[in-house]
């Protein structure tokens, strides 16, 4: 079976011929599919605060400046009084819950939602305030989408304290990536525990209280609740609220640091500004690289701007949110500057990049995909790229569902944290006693490539995952990737090998390509199947494409959509047993595959009985 990159959409004409989709065609594809829930009796935030975008400076929450002693938490049980008003905070949530959501036990069921209310409401009046909202915070993570949630590092109202370190998580593991000068020995440690809890028991600790559309979400929202001194004394990693032992190891030896917290509850943008400062004196990790700062952390500050990168012949466009400025050109302003510099002047590769999107205003992404996909010194296959990530969320994942189904982009990075269907936006709504404030998706949202997308995340084509040695020597993996990036290196050299016979050296270099790093999510199976079938569709090839075919199932035994492209090729030279063989092994793999079944009944080898695999 034929599997492919998803072509750019066309139009058949009336002649029958195809041709791109026009500006209208493409306004009336890209318009967001919404499937409404409820009429929403709430108080729904302005346009910055929908689908994942930064606070208002102004609507932030003033903390007060206070110890940790004189704020509204402490270890003792609440008041009864309290209690009231809490059990009172629940029932108000419970009921907005139910009342907004189209659909709240889609994840988890009734019974076991009900069951967890219970259970929090009965344990309110022995549990200190900051585990109650807590509890909160868990109940809302149930309902299983990344929107419906109260984030606990910067709720309004929730007024966390935090730790003057910042955490990273990398592929080798999780690091002090900067922390105040006072705690300078744990900065580059490779974190070991907290409170004596191993680092990978903390993360799993406070999974439950993260909503998320998909687990890639943990890896950014976990930094910011490991050091929030209130959740790590509720999960049983530090003793009291005044701070925590951290203990971390560099080279090999291991140090233990008792960290303070600061004295005034921490609150972020809502777009989780990336690296926050948290002191005035701050020591960074990578402070001493002689190399620049990647381009994607220069401007962080920056919702959009582009640069070119004439010793590369590369256009740089970084797009961190998707919102206009209140000052300055618009998201789309920038955009179509940006692509007219392209059509004048032809770069070589053009970069998008959104790793750090966690979303905005979806209705203002059409007419940005209109003008990308007009351009075609942009638009074409192996020049434009897409840099995506974990924190690429909401209207960050439209976008990127609109640019596979507009254009021939290629996905770079790491997997995203939104789902292509899903419950989003947000309902902002605040508890009636604390104050406290949450959100609850009020729809559901159709953003891939056709309704019904099942995928849970976008995958990228080229992986790109940094160690702690790439932050500190400021290595960028995505742009490495992209400079790197020869789309025909594999078929030119497998084929090499198969026209000289050498099946083995052919086998070599698909392994070879399987191992590679880049290749994270994306072996040689559906690499050579593309091959097969390209040759497949050449007059003369034919003996190659078999092949490649061959290859592809000897490297790849187990890939049952490589059995069944054997088997056609295998009709297309009239070798019947040959055939029936091979979409038998691929029924054998995948007993759904509606190819192979097809095939056999064409054969005259189907049997009511279902087909049983030849031996061997």
């Amino acid at each position: 079976m034929r599997v492919t990159h998803r072509p750019r959409p066309s139009v058949a004409t009336s002649a029958g011929a195809t041709r791109r989709r026009s500006s209208p065609e493409l306004r009336r594809a890209a318009a967001i599919r919404l499937r409404p829930g409820p009429a929403v009796r709430a108080t729904v935030a302005s346009a910055a605060l929908l689908i994942g975008t930064a606070v208002p400076a102004a609507a932030q929450h003033a903390a007060p400046a206070v110890t940790p002693d004189q704020s509204l938490y402490s270890l003792q049980p609440v008041s009864p009084s309290q209690a009231a008003d809490w059990r009172a905070d629940l029932r108000a949530l419970v009921g907005d819950l139910t009342r907004v959501h189209p659909d709240p036990f889609h994840a988890t069921s009734k019974a076991r939602f009900d069951a967890a209310v219970a259970a929090l409401a009965d344990s309110i009046p022995g549990l200190p305030a900051h585990r109650i909202v807590m509890g909160f915070a868990r109940l809302l993570a149930l309902v299983g989408d990344g929107h419906t949630s109260l984030p606990l590092y910067f709720a309004r109202g929730v007024d966390f304290h935090a730790l003057p370190y910042r955490l990273g998580v990398h592929d080798d593991g999780i690091y002090v990536e900067a922390a105040d000068h006072a705690y300078a020995s744990l900065v580059g440690g490779r974190l070991v525990a907290i409170g004596g809890v191993p680092a990978q028991e903390a993360l799993r600790r406070v999974t439950p209280l993260i909503s998320r559309d998909n687990d890639n979400w943990i890896s950014v929202v976990a930094p910011n609740l490991l050091n929030r001194i209130e959740v790590l004394q509720g999960l049983g990693m530090a003793k009291d609220l005044r701070g925590a032992d951290l203990t971390v190891r560099i080279d090999s030896a291991l140090h233990t640091v008792h960290v303070r917290a600061l004295t005034a509850p921490q609150s972020h943008d809502f777009g989780l500004p990336f690296r926050p400062r948290l002191t005035d004196n701050w020591v960074d990790a990578r402070d001493s690289s002689g190399a620049p700062v990647p381009l994607y952390q220069r401007r962080y500050k920056d919702l959009y701007w582009w640069t070119y990168l004439p010793d590369q012949d590369l256009l740089y466009v970084q797009f961190d949110v998707v919102q206009n400025r209140r000052d300055g050109p618009t998201a789309l302003q920038t955009f179509r500057q940006a692509m007219a510099f392209a059509r004048d002047r032809r770069p070589a590769r053009t970069v998008i990049d959104i790793r750090n999107n966690t979303g905005g205003e979806g209705g203002l992404l059409p007419p940005i995909i209109r003008e990308i996909v007009r351009t075609r010194e942009v638009d074409q296959p192996g020049k434009l790229f897409l840099v995506i990530g974990p924190r690429t969320f909401s209207a960050g994942q439209m976008m990127v569902g609109w640019m596979q189904m507009f254009t021939t982009a290629v996905l770079v990075g790491r997997p995203t944290s939104s789902r292509f269907e899903g419950y989003a936006g947000h309902a902002f709504l605040r508890l009636p006693r604390s104050g406290i404030a949450y959100f609850v998706s009020p729809a559901y949202y159709e953003m891939g490539r056709a309704p019904g997308d099942p995928r849970p995340q976008a995958t990228p084509r080229l992986a790109a995952v940094s160690t702690f040695a790439d932050y500190v020597t400021n290595r960028d993996p995505a742009m490495d990737a992209i400079r790197a990036y020869d789309p025909g290196a594999l078929s030119r050299q497998v084929l090499a090998a198969l026209h000289a016979s050498d099946t083995t050296r052919a086998a070599a270099r698909v392994r070879a390509y399987d191992a590679d790093p880049v290749n994270r999510y994306h072996d040689g199976t559906a690499a050579l199947n593309e091959l097969g079938y390209r040759l497949l569709g050449e007059d003369g090839e034919e003996e190659d494409a078999l092949a490649v075919f061959e290859l592809n199932t000897r490297v790849h035994p187990g890939y049952a959509n490589g059995w069944d492209s054997l088997g056609e090729a295998y009709v297309r030279e009239g070798r019947r047993r040959d055939a029936i063989e091979a979409f038998r092994r691929a029924l054998a793999l995948n007993p759904n595959l509606a190819s192979s079944k097809a095939w056999l009944h064409r054969l005259g080898a189907a049997s009511s009985g279902g087909e049983t695999p030849p031996r061997g």
